[in-house]
Protein backbone atom coordinates (compact mmCIF):
# COMPACT_ATOMS: atom_id res chain seq x y z
CA UNK A 1 0.00 0.00 0.00
CA UNK A 2 1.56 3.30 -1.01
CA UNK A 3 1.74 5.94 1.69
CA UNK A 4 -0.53 8.95 1.75
CA UNK A 5 2.60 11.03 1.37
CA UNK A 6 3.25 9.40 -1.97
CA UNK A 7 -0.31 9.91 -2.94
CA UNK A 8 -0.29 13.54 -1.86
CA UNK A 9 2.62 14.05 -3.97
CA UNK A 10 1.40 13.26 -7.47
CA UNK A 11 -0.52 17.43 -7.73
CA UNK A 12 1.87 18.75 -7.85
CA UNK A 13 2.81 15.89 -10.32
CA UNK A 14 0.96 17.35 -12.55
CA UNK A 15 2.24 20.41 -12.31
CA UNK A 16 5.75 21.69 -12.66
CA UNK A 17 7.25 22.49 -16.05
CA UNK A 18 10.14 20.98 -17.85
CA UNK A 19 12.85 23.26 -19.14
CA UNK A 20 14.63 22.72 -22.43
CA UNK A 21 17.44 25.23 -23.01
CA UNK A 22 17.20 26.97 -26.32
CA UNK A 23 13.55 25.97 -26.53
CA UNK A 24 10.70 28.41 -26.23
CA UNK A 25 8.74 26.17 -23.86
CA UNK A 26 6.37 27.53 -21.27
CA UNK A 27 8.78 27.60 -18.36
CA UNK A 28 11.43 29.44 -20.34
CA UNK A 29 8.81 31.96 -21.40
CA UNK A 30 7.92 32.52 -17.77
CA UNK A 31 11.55 32.44 -16.60
CA UNK A 32 13.36 35.02 -18.74
CA UNK A 33 17.07 35.35 -18.39
CA UNK A 34 20.28 33.49 -19.05
CA UNK A 35 20.87 29.79 -18.48
CA UNK A 36 22.47 30.69 -15.17
CA UNK A 37 19.30 32.54 -14.17
CA UNK A 38 17.17 29.55 -15.12
CA UNK A 39 19.32 27.09 -13.20
CA UNK A 40 19.32 29.35 -10.17
CA UNK A 41 15.55 29.76 -10.35
CA UNK A 42 14.87 26.03 -10.57
CA UNK A 43 17.47 25.24 -7.92
CA UNK A 44 15.67 27.53 -5.48
CA UNK A 45 12.40 25.69 -6.11
CA UNK A 46 14.18 22.36 -5.72
CA UNK A 47 16.01 23.20 -2.50
CA UNK A 48 13.85 25.89 -0.90
CA UNK A 49 12.75 25.09 2.69
CA UNK A 50 9.37 26.52 1.68
CA UNK A 51 8.96 23.74 -0.89
CA UNK A 52 7.81 21.05 1.52
CA UNK A 53 6.09 18.84 -1.05
CA UNK A 54 8.23 16.24 -2.76
CA UNK A 55 6.29 16.43 -6.03
CA UNK A 56 7.04 20.11 -6.64
CA UNK A 57 10.70 19.39 -5.97
CA UNK A 58 10.59 16.37 -8.28
CA UNK A 59 9.27 18.47 -11.14
CA UNK A 60 11.97 21.04 -10.47
CA UNK A 61 14.55 18.24 -10.69
CA UNK A 62 13.07 17.08 -14.00
CA UNK A 63 13.32 20.64 -15.31
CA UNK A 64 16.94 20.92 -14.17
CA UNK A 65 17.71 17.60 -15.84
CA UNK A 66 16.75 19.07 -19.20
CA UNK A 67 19.58 21.61 -18.93
CA UNK A 68 22.79 19.71 -19.84
CA UNK A 69 24.95 21.73 -17.46
CA UNK A 70 27.09 20.44 -14.58
CA UNK A 71 25.52 23.03 -12.30
CA UNK A 72 22.11 21.42 -12.85
CA UNK A 73 23.44 17.97 -12.00
CA UNK A 74 25.23 19.27 -8.91
CA UNK A 75 22.05 20.96 -7.70
CA UNK A 76 20.05 17.73 -8.07
CA UNK A 77 22.73 15.72 -6.27
CA UNK A 78 22.40 17.90 -3.18
CA UNK A 79 19.38 15.83 -2.13
CA UNK A 80 21.77 12.97 -1.35
CA UNK A 81 23.33 15.06 1.42
CA UNK A 82 20.08 15.87 3.19
CA UNK A 83 19.58 14.19 6.55
CA UNK A 84 16.12 12.75 5.90
CA UNK A 85 15.14 13.37 2.29
CA UNK A 86 11.86 12.07 0.97
CA UNK A 87 12.55 8.61 -0.54
CA UNK A 88 10.41 9.35 -3.59
CA UNK A 89 12.30 12.57 -4.25
CA UNK A 90 15.56 10.60 -4.02
CA UNK A 91 14.17 8.23 -6.67
CA UNK A 92 13.51 11.11 -9.05
CA UNK A 93 16.94 12.62 -8.32
CA UNK A 94 18.65 9.34 -9.20
CA UNK A 95 16.70 9.02 -12.46
CA UNK A 96 17.62 12.58 -13.41
CA UNK A 97 21.30 12.09 -12.61
CA UNK A 98 21.58 8.93 -14.73
CA UNK A 99 20.20 10.79 -17.75
CA UNK A 100 22.86 13.51 -17.82
CA UNK A 101 25.61 13.09 -20.44
CA UNK A 102 28.78 11.47 -19.05
CA UNK A 103 30.90 14.61 -19.28
CA UNK A 104 28.23 16.71 -17.53
CA UNK A 105 27.98 14.24 -14.67
CA UNK A 106 31.74 13.97 -14.29
CA UNK A 107 31.91 17.72 -13.89
CA UNK A 108 29.23 17.69 -11.19
CA UNK A 109 29.83 14.79 -8.79
CA UNK A 110 32.66 15.12 -6.30
CA UNK A 111 34.23 12.22 -4.32
CA UNK A 112 31.96 12.87 -1.33
CA UNK A 113 28.84 12.43 -3.48
CA UNK A 114 30.17 9.19 -4.99
CA UNK A 115 30.94 7.94 -1.49
CA UNK A 116 27.34 8.66 -0.49
CA UNK A 117 25.97 6.85 -3.51
CA UNK A 118 27.98 3.68 -2.83
CA UNK A 119 28.14 3.51 0.94
CA UNK A 120 24.80 5.07 1.92
CA UNK A 121 22.18 4.92 -0.81
CA UNK A 122 23.28 1.65 -2.42
CA UNK A 123 22.89 -0.01 0.99
CA UNK A 124 19.22 0.94 1.29
CA UNK A 125 16.62 -1.80 0.99
CA UNK A 126 15.20 -0.21 -2.13
CA UNK A 127 15.30 -2.06 -5.44
CA UNK A 128 14.60 1.12 -7.39
CA UNK A 129 17.68 2.84 -5.93
CA UNK A 130 19.77 -0.26 -6.64
CA UNK A 131 18.69 -0.23 -10.27
CA UNK A 132 19.55 3.44 -10.83
CA UNK A 133 22.84 3.88 -8.93
CA UNK A 134 24.97 1.53 -11.09
CA UNK A 135 23.80 3.45 -14.18
CA UNK A 136 25.07 6.67 -12.60
CA UNK A 137 28.37 5.16 -11.46
CA UNK A 138 29.00 3.57 -14.86
CA UNK A 139 29.23 7.07 -16.32
CA UNK A 140 32.10 7.83 -13.94
CA UNK A 141 34.09 4.59 -14.26
CA UNK A 142 36.49 3.88 -17.10
CA UNK A 143 35.49 0.24 -17.34
CA UNK A 144 32.37 -1.92 -17.19
CA UNK A 145 31.56 -3.15 -13.70
CA UNK A 146 28.92 -5.62 -12.56
CA UNK A 147 25.84 -4.10 -10.95
CA UNK A 148 26.57 -5.36 -7.45
CA UNK A 149 27.46 -3.06 -4.59
CA UNK A 150 30.51 -5.16 -3.64
CA UNK A 151 32.03 -4.64 -7.10
CA UNK A 152 31.41 -0.91 -6.95
CA UNK A 153 32.91 -0.75 -3.46
CA UNK A 154 36.06 -2.43 -4.75
CA UNK A 155 36.20 -0.06 -7.71
CA UNK A 156 35.84 2.99 -5.51
CA UNK A 157 38.41 1.73 -3.02
CA UNK A 158 40.98 1.78 -5.81
CA UNK A 159 39.68 4.81 -7.71
CA UNK A 160 38.93 7.35 -4.99
CA UNK A 161 42.56 8.29 -4.35
CA UNK A 162 43.04 9.40 -7.92
CA UNK A 163 39.47 10.45 -8.72
CA UNK A 164 39.00 14.10 -9.47
CA UNK A 165 35.91 15.93 -10.55
CA UNK A 166 36.27 17.01 -14.16
CA UNK A 167 36.00 20.53 -15.44
CA UNK A 168 32.31 21.46 -15.16
CA UNK A 169 30.37 21.53 -18.41
CA UNK A 170 28.47 24.80 -18.54
CA UNK A 171 26.21 26.35 -21.13
CA UNK A 172 27.47 29.75 -22.14
CA UNK A 173 25.12 32.56 -21.11
CA UNK A 174 23.80 34.82 -23.80
CA UNK A 175 24.61 38.52 -23.32
CA UNK A 176 21.97 40.32 -21.31
CA UNK A 177 21.45 44.02 -20.85
CA UNK A 178 20.57 43.84 -17.18
CA UNK A 179 20.66 41.18 -14.49
CA UNK A 180 17.44 40.68 -12.59
CA UNK A 181 17.55 40.22 -8.85
CA UNK A 182 16.38 36.68 -7.94
CA UNK A 183 12.85 36.65 -6.61
CA UNK A 184 12.01 35.42 -3.15
CA UNK A 185 9.39 33.10 -4.64
CA UNK A 186 10.41 31.61 -8.02
CA UNK A 187 6.77 30.90 -8.84
CA UNK A 188 5.91 34.59 -9.02
CA UNK A 189 6.10 36.96 -11.95
CA UNK A 190 7.34 40.53 -11.88
CA UNK A 191 4.21 41.72 -10.07
CA UNK A 192 4.29 38.99 -7.46
CA UNK A 193 1.42 37.09 -9.09
CA UNK A 194 1.43 33.30 -9.20
CA UNK A 195 2.07 32.19 -12.79
CA UNK A 196 1.89 29.23 -15.13
CA UNK A 197 1.84 25.78 -13.65
CA UNK A 198 2.14 27.23 -10.16
CA UNK A 199 -1.24 28.84 -10.63
CA UNK A 200 -2.71 25.43 -11.46
CA UNK A 201 -1.02 23.94 -8.40
CA UNK A 202 -2.34 26.69 -6.21
CA UNK A 203 -5.92 26.20 -7.41
CA UNK A 204 -5.76 22.46 -6.94
CA UNK A 205 -4.17 22.78 -3.52
CA UNK A 206 -6.58 25.39 -2.21
CA UNK A 207 -9.85 24.41 -3.89
CA UNK A 208 -9.48 20.72 -4.68
CA UNK A 209 -10.74 18.83 -7.72
CA UNK A 210 -14.20 17.46 -8.54
CA UNK A 211 -13.97 15.07 -11.49
CA UNK A 212 -16.99 13.34 -13.07
CA UNK A 213 -16.91 10.87 -15.96
CA UNK A 214 -20.02 10.83 -18.16
CA UNK A 215 -19.66 7.35 -19.63
CA UNK A 216 -21.51 5.76 -22.55
CA UNK A 217 -22.47 2.37 -21.01
CA UNK A 218 -23.78 0.60 -24.13
CA UNK A 219 -22.42 -2.80 -25.14
CA UNK A 220 -19.79 -1.50 -27.57
CA UNK A 221 -18.12 0.40 -24.72
CA UNK A 222 -17.32 -2.76 -22.74
CA UNK A 223 -13.53 -2.78 -23.49
CA UNK A 224 -13.13 0.83 -22.31
CA UNK A 225 -15.22 0.37 -19.19
CA UNK A 226 -13.23 -2.76 -18.32
CA UNK A 227 -9.95 -0.89 -18.82
CA UNK A 228 -11.13 1.86 -16.49
CA UNK A 229 -12.16 -0.73 -13.91
CA UNK A 230 -8.76 -2.39 -14.21
CA UNK A 231 -6.87 0.83 -13.52
CA UNK A 232 -9.24 2.69 -11.20
CA UNK A 233 -7.28 1.95 -8.02
CA UNK A 234 -4.03 3.29 -9.43
CA UNK A 235 -5.82 6.22 -11.05
CA UNK A 236 -7.32 7.20 -7.70
CA UNK A 237 -3.96 6.93 -5.98
CA UNK A 238 -2.36 9.21 -8.55
CA UNK A 239 -5.13 11.81 -8.54
CA UNK A 240 -5.27 11.79 -4.75
CA UNK A 241 -1.53 12.38 -4.69
CA UNK A 242 -1.86 15.31 -7.04
CA UNK A 243 -4.60 16.96 -5.05
CA UNK A 244 -5.47 15.51 -1.63
CA UNK A 245 -8.88 17.18 -1.75
CA UNK A 246 -10.01 15.09 -4.71
CA UNK A 247 -13.51 13.74 -5.40
CA UNK A 248 -14.64 11.45 -8.17
CA UNK A 249 -18.03 10.56 -9.67
CA UNK A 250 -19.52 8.68 -12.63
CA UNK A 251 -22.70 9.10 -14.68
CA UNK A 252 -23.64 6.25 -17.04
CA UNK A 253 -25.85 6.88 -20.05
CA UNK A 254 -27.71 5.00 -22.73
CA UNK A 255 -30.78 6.75 -24.17
CA UNK A 256 -31.39 7.59 -20.51
CA UNK A 257 -28.89 8.15 -17.71
CA UNK A 258 -28.14 7.23 -14.13
CA UNK A 259 -25.68 8.27 -11.43
CA UNK A 260 -23.36 5.27 -11.00
CA UNK A 261 -21.12 6.97 -8.45
CA UNK A 262 -21.99 10.21 -6.63
CA UNK A 263 -19.06 12.59 -6.10
CA UNK A 264 -17.00 11.12 -3.26
CA UNK A 265 -13.49 11.04 -1.83
CA UNK A 266 -13.92 7.50 -0.48
CA UNK A 267 -11.36 5.33 -2.29
CA UNK A 268 -13.13 2.07 -1.45
CA UNK A 269 -16.42 3.37 -2.82
CA UNK A 270 -14.73 4.67 -5.94
CA UNK A 271 -13.23 1.26 -6.64
CA UNK A 272 -16.39 -0.67 -5.72
CA UNK A 273 -18.83 1.44 -7.75
CA UNK A 274 -16.53 1.71 -10.76
CA UNK A 275 -16.10 -2.05 -10.87
CA UNK A 276 -19.88 -2.46 -10.61
CA UNK A 277 -20.44 -0.60 -13.88
CA UNK A 278 -21.79 -2.68 -16.74
CA UNK A 279 -22.09 -2.24 -20.49
CA UNK A 280 -25.32 -3.31 -22.13
CA UNK A 281 -27.84 -2.39 -24.81
CA UNK A 282 -27.29 0.21 -27.48
CA UNK A 283 -29.10 -1.41 -30.37
CA UNK A 284 -29.59 1.92 -32.10
CA UNK A 285 -26.79 4.26 -33.13
CA UNK A 286 -27.24 7.60 -31.36
CA UNK A 287 -27.33 7.80 -27.54
CA UNK A 288 -28.52 10.20 -24.84
CA UNK A 289 -25.23 12.02 -24.36
CA UNK A 290 -27.19 15.13 -23.38
CA UNK A 291 -29.03 13.14 -20.69
CA UNK A 292 -25.71 12.11 -19.16
CA UNK A 293 -24.31 15.63 -19.11
CA UNK A 294 -27.58 17.03 -17.77
CA UNK A 295 -27.61 14.54 -14.90
CA UNK A 296 -23.99 15.30 -14.02
CA UNK A 297 -24.76 19.00 -13.84
CA UNK A 298 -28.13 18.95 -12.07
CA UNK A 299 -28.48 15.78 -9.99
CA UNK A 300 -28.28 16.39 -6.24
CA UNK A 301 -25.82 13.49 -5.81
CA UNK A 302 -23.33 15.69 -7.64
CA UNK A 303 -22.80 18.20 -4.86
CA UNK A 304 -20.38 20.46 -6.71
CA UNK A 305 -18.05 22.64 -4.63
CA UNK A 306 -17.88 26.28 -5.78
CA UNK A 307 -14.14 26.71 -5.21
CA UNK A 308 -13.04 23.35 -6.62
CA UNK A 309 -11.77 22.81 -10.14
CA UNK A 310 -14.77 21.16 -11.80
CA UNK A 311 -14.00 18.79 -14.67
CA UNK A 312 -16.50 16.67 -16.62
CA UNK A 313 -15.22 14.18 -19.21
CA UNK A 314 -17.68 12.67 -21.69
CA UNK A 315 -16.51 9.28 -23.01
CA UNK A 316 -18.41 7.54 -25.79
CA UNK A 317 -18.45 6.10 -29.29
CA UNK A 318 -21.77 7.40 -30.62
CA UNK A 319 -23.24 10.83 -31.25
CA UNK A 320 -26.19 12.43 -29.49
CA UNK A 321 -29.52 12.39 -31.28
CA UNK A 322 -29.74 15.17 -33.87
CA UNK A 323 -32.68 16.74 -32.05
CA UNK A 324 -30.50 17.07 -28.90
CA UNK A 325 -27.42 18.67 -30.46
CA UNK A 326 -28.29 22.29 -29.73
CA UNK A 327 -29.33 21.31 -26.21
CA UNK A 328 -25.99 19.68 -25.36
CA UNK A 329 -23.99 22.52 -26.92
CA UNK A 330 -25.91 25.00 -24.77
CA UNK A 331 -25.53 22.88 -21.63
CA UNK A 332 -21.76 22.80 -22.11
CA UNK A 333 -21.53 26.53 -22.82
CA UNK A 334 -23.74 27.50 -19.88
CA UNK A 335 -21.78 25.21 -17.55
CA UNK A 336 -18.49 26.81 -18.54
CA UNK A 337 -19.93 30.30 -18.21
CA UNK A 338 -21.80 29.42 -14.99
CA UNK A 339 -25.16 30.50 -16.39
CA UNK A 340 -27.00 27.17 -16.02
CA UNK A 341 -30.73 27.09 -15.37
CA UNK A 342 -32.19 23.82 -14.12
CA UNK A 343 -34.86 22.42 -16.46
CA UNK A 344 -38.30 22.95 -14.98
CA UNK A 345 -39.84 19.91 -13.35
CA UNK A 346 -36.72 17.79 -13.83
CA UNK A 347 -34.46 16.33 -11.20
CA UNK A 348 -32.57 14.19 -13.68
CA UNK A 349 -33.82 10.97 -15.23
CA UNK A 350 -32.72 7.82 -13.45
CA UNK A 351 -32.51 4.34 -14.96
CA UNK A 352 -33.37 2.88 -11.59
CA UNK A 353 -35.31 4.36 -8.73
CA UNK A 354 -33.35 5.12 -5.60
CA UNK A 355 -34.72 6.10 -2.26
CA UNK A 356 -33.12 9.38 -1.34
CA UNK A 357 -31.82 9.93 2.14
CA UNK A 358 -32.91 12.98 4.07
CA UNK A 359 -30.50 15.78 3.28
CA UNK A 360 -28.98 17.48 6.31
CA UNK A 361 -27.04 20.04 4.33
CA UNK A 362 -27.90 22.03 1.23
CA UNK A 363 -26.41 20.53 -1.90
CA UNK A 364 -24.99 22.56 -4.76
CA UNK A 365 -25.87 21.61 -8.33
CA UNK A 366 -24.60 23.33 -11.44
CA UNK A 367 -27.70 25.55 -11.46
CA UNK A 368 -26.70 27.03 -8.09
CA UNK A 369 -23.32 28.28 -9.29
CA UNK A 370 -22.73 31.71 -10.76
CA UNK A 371 -19.67 33.54 -12.02
CA UNK A 372 -18.43 35.31 -8.92
CA UNK A 373 -15.15 35.55 -7.00
CA UNK A 374 -14.11 32.20 -5.58
CA UNK A 375 -16.26 30.10 -7.93
CA UNK A 376 -14.45 28.03 -10.54
CA UNK A 377 -16.25 27.30 -13.84
CA UNK A 378 -16.91 23.84 -15.25
CA UNK A 379 -14.50 22.50 -17.84
CA UNK A 380 -16.04 19.90 -20.13
CA UNK A 381 -13.87 17.59 -22.22
CA UNK A 382 -15.04 14.90 -24.64
CA UNK A 383 -13.30 11.68 -25.64
CA UNK A 384 -14.32 9.59 -28.66
CA UNK A 385 -13.43 5.90 -28.57
CA UNK A 386 -13.82 3.15 -31.16
CA UNK A 387 -14.33 4.14 -34.80
CA UNK A 388 -16.49 7.15 -33.98
CA UNK A 389 -18.56 6.40 -37.10
CA UNK A 390 -21.95 4.82 -37.61
CA UNK A 391 -21.79 1.14 -38.70
CA UNK A 392 -21.68 0.59 -42.47
CA UNK A 393 -25.09 -0.13 -43.91
CA UNK A 394 -26.93 1.31 -40.94
CA UNK A 395 -30.20 3.04 -41.74
CA UNK A 396 -29.53 5.85 -39.28
CA UNK A 397 -30.20 9.42 -40.27
CA UNK A 398 -28.23 10.70 -37.29
CA UNK A 399 -25.05 12.69 -37.72
CA UNK A 400 -22.29 10.07 -37.60
CA UNK A 401 -19.26 12.35 -37.20
CA UNK A 402 -18.85 11.78 -33.47
CA UNK A 403 -15.49 13.50 -33.13
CA UNK A 404 -16.78 16.70 -34.73
CA UNK A 405 -19.80 16.75 -32.41
CA UNK A 406 -17.84 15.87 -29.27
CA UNK A 407 -15.24 18.50 -30.15
CA UNK A 408 -17.99 21.10 -30.50
CA UNK A 409 -19.36 20.13 -27.09
CA UNK A 410 -15.89 20.46 -25.58
CA UNK A 411 -15.27 23.78 -27.33
CA UNK A 412 -18.45 25.16 -25.80
CA UNK A 413 -17.44 23.74 -22.43
CA UNK A 414 -13.96 25.28 -22.39
CA UNK A 415 -12.29 21.90 -22.90
CA UNK A 416 -10.90 19.77 -25.71
CA UNK A 417 -12.24 16.92 -27.82
CA UNK A 418 -10.05 14.04 -28.96
CA UNK A 419 -10.22 10.57 -30.42
CA UNK A 420 -8.62 7.78 -28.41
CA UNK A 421 -6.31 5.46 -30.36
CA UNK A 422 -6.69 2.42 -28.09
CA UNK A 423 -8.33 1.40 -24.83
CA UNK A 424 -5.03 1.30 -22.93
CA UNK A 425 -4.89 5.10 -23.18
CA UNK A 426 -8.24 5.82 -21.59
CA UNK A 427 -7.12 6.26 -17.97
CA UNK A 428 -4.02 8.25 -18.90
CA UNK A 429 -6.15 10.61 -20.99
CA UNK A 430 -8.61 11.00 -18.13
CA UNK A 431 -5.77 12.17 -15.89
CA UNK A 432 -4.33 14.48 -18.53
CA UNK A 433 -7.73 16.06 -19.13
CA UNK A 434 -8.34 16.41 -15.39
CA UNK A 435 -5.27 18.58 -14.95
CA UNK A 436 -4.92 20.20 -18.34
CA UNK A 437 -3.65 18.81 -21.63
CA UNK A 438 -1.32 21.80 -21.86
CA UNK A 439 0.91 20.03 -19.34
CA UNK A 440 0.86 16.73 -21.23
CA UNK A 441 4.59 16.44 -21.87
CA UNK A 442 5.48 17.19 -18.26
CA UNK A 443 2.84 14.94 -16.73
CA UNK A 444 3.72 11.98 -18.93
CA UNK A 445 7.38 12.13 -17.95
CA UNK A 446 6.51 12.34 -14.28
CA UNK A 447 4.04 9.48 -14.55
CA UNK A 448 6.53 7.25 -16.36
CA UNK A 449 8.97 7.45 -13.45
CA UNK A 450 6.21 7.24 -10.86
CA UNK A 451 4.89 4.05 -12.46
CA UNK A 452 8.37 2.50 -12.34
CA UNK A 453 8.66 3.35 -8.64
CA UNK A 454 5.25 1.85 -7.88
CA UNK A 455 6.05 -1.27 -9.89
CA UNK A 456 9.27 -1.79 -7.93
CA UNK A 457 7.34 -1.44 -4.66
CA UNK A 458 4.66 -3.89 -5.79
CA UNK A 459 7.26 -6.50 -6.83
CA UNK A 460 8.98 -6.18 -3.49
CA UNK A 461 5.64 -6.61 -1.71
CA UNK A 462 4.84 -9.78 -3.67
CA UNK A 463 8.19 -11.35 -2.72
CA UNK A 464 7.46 -10.96 0.98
Amino acid sequence: MVSKKLLFGLVLLVCFLFLNPGNTDRLNAQSPGTTSDQIARLSRVYSSPKTDNWVIRAFAALALKDIPDSRSAAAIAEILREEKPDPYLVSYALVCLKEFPDEVLRGALDPETIELLINTWFKKDNSFYRAQIPLILSKLADKKIKDFRAHWKNWWKKAKKSYQKKEPVTIKDEPKESVEKPKEDPSEDEDGETVGVFLRLKKLGEGGLDLVLVYDATGSMRPYIMQTQLEVRRMHRILKEITPDFRFGIVSYWDIAQVSLPLTNDGDQIEKKTKAMFASGGDDWAEGVDKGLELALFDEDMDWRPGASKVIIIIGDASPHVADLEKIYKLAKDAHELTLEKPEGKKGKQKRKRKRKTRIKKVTTGADLRAEPGTEPFTIHAMVVGTGLAPLGSATTENNDVLAIFSEVALNGGGIGLKLKNKEQVVQEIMLMAFGKEWEHEIKKFLTIFTEIISAEEKKKKKR
